[in-house]
C-alpha cells in the first residue's frame, strides 16, 4: 500500500498518443502512474 503524501503546486499530465497503437488495437484501461520532483527555489530579499 502507498500514499501520495505530497501536495503539489502544479501538475503536469503526459496522455499517451494512441494513434501511435496498430489500428486494430482496444484499449482496455487507462491510468496514471504519479512521480514527484522536488524543486528549490532560491529568493533574494533586498533590504
Amino acid at each position: 500500500m502507498s500514499y501520495k503524501r505530497i501536495k503539489a503546486d502544479k501538475s503536469v499530465c503526459h496522455d499517451s498518443d494512441f494513434s501511435r497503437l496498430p489500428k486494430d488495437s482496444v484499449v482496455v484501461k487507462t491510468f496514471y502512474k504519479y512521480s514527484s520532483e522536488q524543486i528549490s527555489y532560491i529568493l533574494e530579499h533586498k533590504y
